[in-house]
């Protein structure tokens, strides 16, 4: 089967041809005093693959022109020189169409672009007809000289907030069309909207996901979604936009620490800032004067990780502009959890005031050297250098250009860094990390790209490597942000990167790595089904409980793919560690797959996933193994056990084997273990037979762990399934 299909169906449609056009045929406008070497152009999408066959022009008056259909980059402007066929010199009629006949067919892949136009043979020229539309999707593109910029640009043809088209068709016929997809969207029938950022955590542990957005809390019941900001206490918030969820008083629900559109005196004045909201049985109450953690930044991005080891999460804030200009950057702020329901700002005290007042977007927590303690990724935007912050214990040291993630350094610049993910996209046991940059395509010169850095744990070096530019992963304009998850619950991680911008597509990367062995990937927007406009926010979540990944952006896509074998874990920290889990990573073995997961309280701008990991076994029944190895240098062992169940995992206690299979005699594998065997006495074998459970010789620590089956009661009977 392929798999870049999936278990799609292909409809051999009857080809047919049908008409490109945007424009509403009321030609009223042109751009006046373009010159020789100027050019227009006109974007056109077709909605499946197809053939153009021709293209037809109006320009506004009469005489030659040179006609161009220029590729797509990734952007809403062609580059020149990037001709799908040679350029055509043609006298063209006044203001009359002129139909141009291809002399050769071009092959367009479905929802991918192509861009016609001319390039100004002489000042004053013909030109292109504008229509009288007020679209909110900008298609048409002048190349001209920026005195802003001292450069020729492709700039935007718009009447302010809207945008005319030109007059520019192309006959298609499509072929190959897929009607049937693995993603369908639902996003109207559960009540989930279409909203910017998104956090995806069952913050009433009842056993789903539910969704914040901006301050709209979305409970999930059996599938749909009730808005119940209202009676949980977070409705009202003036400009709130999102937030991120963490026990930080560990007593054992998830509170939200909202963040505030605020920014400078005026706001200040008003009172109006984030906030901290304790859950009190599924209802917030604000206790952020108590608490006091607050600025009056305009913070972007947000998250919680126990940087100091006592099993309080912290929280860490990142700062935009304040005037809406690069003049008045903000800066970075970290509240330490003093333990007490209350928080002190370490920023200074923890070496992270290190970094000079930027623009931050992203600041995702990960042990990435796996020395026990939490480590920091800094994305910044603007063109600013981004940082990697090493813990000592408490403290920490900028480590970005050791690492080699502080991005590339080009004519002064680096790059607009948005969204940042960890995880661990080769399968080798690390956290590496993916990096979103927005990139303008006439800046390519000072703007940094995304990248893909593989973590260089075990091979004697300290410096990360980036792949992307071998990766497969295709070039946007206005990259966003990541989202990893296994969706085709194969054992490894694709990744959804959305696009912002009106009328440009995410892309959907489906991996390759455990099919061909190599870190590949394809991109599959078109077959899967899953297509996102205007990208932001993104996460992987089974929002309906069947086992495998739902897609969660401007839009919820549930996956209705044929689901392979998997596994979830859900945390539960003891003394020490967090009691989500925070920081830990989960690492499940099963025959030739070994799966790693990190537990993480949000990345982006204001993005969270659940807290419950997804883990996909392929075609295997049963695991061979689980580690958990929690932040302190502390680690579990389980022995195997069944796939397709869940499971919560508490710190104190080993589960018992759980991976009985038939024996030519009808014996089963004995699921019994006492004390002696959950610390892998060399003696012993756990196991008894049948797949290779605990095994003599392997080390393990203490634990506490739960097996839910059907239905679990844990602290306080808040978890109920």
């Amino acid at each position: 089967m392929n798999r870049l299909i999936g278990i799609l169906l292909l409809i051999a449609a009857p080809a047919a041809a049908e008409e490109l056009q945007y424009d509403n045929d009321n030609g009223r406008y042109r751009m006046s005093n373009l010159v020789a070497g100027n050019a227009e152009a006109m974007r056109l999408t077709p909605l499946h693959p197809a053939t153009v066959e021709s293209v037809r022009i109006k320009l506004y008056k009469g005489g030659e022109v040179e006609v161009h259909i220029w590729k797509d980059i990734g952007a809403h402007e062609p580059e020149l020189g990037e001709d799908l066929i040679p350029p055509m010199t043609l006298q063209a009629p006044v203001n009359e169409w002129l139909e141009i006949t291809l002399p050769e067919p071009i092959e367009v892949c479905a929802e991918c672009h192509f861009h016609v136009g001319h390039v100004l043979l002489a000042d004053d020229g013909p030109t292109l007809l504008l229509d009288t539309s007020e679209d909110t999707v900008s298609r048409a593109r002048a190349y001209i000289y920026s005195e802003d910029l001292g450069m020729m640009l492709w700039a935007p043809i718009s009447n302010g907030e809207t945008f005319p088209h030109y007059l520019v068709r192309a006959t298609v016929t499509y072929h190959d069309q897929i009607t049937e997809k693995r993603f369908t969207d639902v996003s109207e029938e559960t009540g989930y909207g279409s909203p910017g950022n998104v956090v995806a955590v069952d913050y009433d542990q009842d056993g789903d996901v539910d969704v914040l957005q901006s301050s709209r809390l979305l409970r999930n019941d059996d599938g749909v979604f009730t808005d119940v900001s209202e009676e949980a206490g977070i409705a009202g918030y003036t400009g709130a936009k999102g937030g991120v969820f963490a026990d930080y008083d560990r007593d054992g629900d998830l509170d939200l620490f909202l963040m505030v559109n605020s920014c400078c005196d005026e706001q200040e004045a008003q009172g109006i800032h984030d906030h901290l909201l304790r859950n009190d049985d599924g209802v917030f109450t604000d206790v952020t004067d108590t608490a006091g953690t607050y600025d009056y930044w305009p913070n972007e991005s947000a998250s919680w990780g126990d940087y100091n080891g006592d099993g309080y999460p912290d929280l860490i804030l990142g700062g935009y502009i304040r005037s809406g200009t690069t003049a008045d950057p903000t800066g970075i702020t970290l509240f330490r959890n003093n333990t007490d329901g209350t928080f002190s700002d370490f920023t200074t005290a923890s070496r992270v005031d290190f970094v000079p007042a930027k623009t931050f977007r992203t600041l995702p927590w990960a042990d990435y050297d796996q020395d026990g303690r939490l480590d920091l990724y800094v994305g910044n935007y603007k063109l600013n250098i981004n940082y990697m912050f090493h813990n000592l214990g408490g403290y920490f040291e900028e480590v970005g250009e050791a690492t080699g993630t502080e991005g590339v350094l080009q004519s002064d610049c680096y790059g607009h860094t948005i969204g940042a993910e960890w995880g661990d996209i080769d399968n080798d046991g690390d956290l590496d990390l993916v990096v979103m940059n927005f990139a303008h395509p006439w800046g390519l010169a000072f703007s940094d790209l995304p990248k893909i850095y593989l973590n260089p744990l075990g091979t004697g070096s300290n410096e990360f490597v980036d792949v992307w530019p071998e990766s497969g992963m295709l070039y946007a304009e206005t990259a966003f942000e990541p989202a990893l998850g296994d969706f085709d619950n194969d054992g490894d991680l694709d990744v959804f990167q959305t696009n912002t911008y009106a009328g440009r597509e995410s892309y959907f990367f489906q991996s390759r790595l455990v099919d061909d062995g190599q870190l590949r990937f394809s991109e599959i927007s078109y077959s899967s089904g899953a297509r996102v406009y205007r990208g932001q926010g993104v996460v992987w979540a089974d929002f309906d409980n069947d086992g495998d990944l739902d897609l969660f952006s401007r839009g919820l896509f549930r996956n209705d793919g044929p689901v392979g074998n998997w596994l979830k874990v859900r945390l539960v920290g003891g003394d020490g560690q967090d009691t989500f889990g925070i920081g830990a990573t989960v690492t499940v073995e099963a025959g030739d797959l070994k799966v790693t997961r990190l537990v993480s309280a949000g990345h982006g701008e204001g993005s969270q996933k659940p807290f419950e990991l997804h883990f996909g076994l392929g075609a295997n029944e049963v695991y061979d193994g689980i580690t958990v190895n929690w932040l302190g240098g502390y680690m579990d062992r389980h022995p195997c056990g069944r796939a397709n169940q869940r499971l919560v995992l508490t710190q104190g206690e080993i589960l018992a084997p759980d991976c009985q299979e038939d024996e030519p005699d009808g014996g089963v594998v004995d699921g019994g273990m006492d004390a002696g065997d959950a610390v892998g006495d060399p003696g012993g074998n756990t196991g008894g037979g049948g797949c290779g459970c605990g095994g003599s010789g392997r080390t393990s620590w203490p634990v506490l762990a739960l097996l839910i089956a059907g239905t679990m009661i844990g602290r306080g009977g808040r978890w109920r399934w």
